[in-house]
């Protein structure tokens, strides 16, 4: 088994339209997260490296891929996908 995680999906109105509406408000970026941070991905990201991980999957059998954009930050440490996924 393959577990493929994806932290949030930056193709969402949480990231679309909320954040759009507050940049146009107050000039802010404002989410529900309260102090929490995370790095949202794109739901294409993710589609590449579950396609790549099919075409074989045999040696990624056990491993779990953790997914973020391009800079995490909260809690504890998070795993990229090992550039041969891409």
């Amino acid at each position: 088994m393959v577990h493929i995680r994806p932290t949030a999906f930056l193709d969402t109105p949480l990231f679309t339209t909320m954040v759009a509406r507050s940049v146009q408000e107050n000039g802010t970026i404002a989410l529900p997260f309260g102090t929490g941070r995370t790095s949202p991905i794109a739901v294409d990201d993710v589609a590449r490296v579950i396609a790549t991980v099919l075409r074989d999957p045999a040696p990624r059998i056990g491993q779990v891929y953790e997914l973020t954009g391009p800079r995490e930050a909260g809690r504890g440490p998070v795993l990229r996908a090992p550039a041969a996924c891409w």
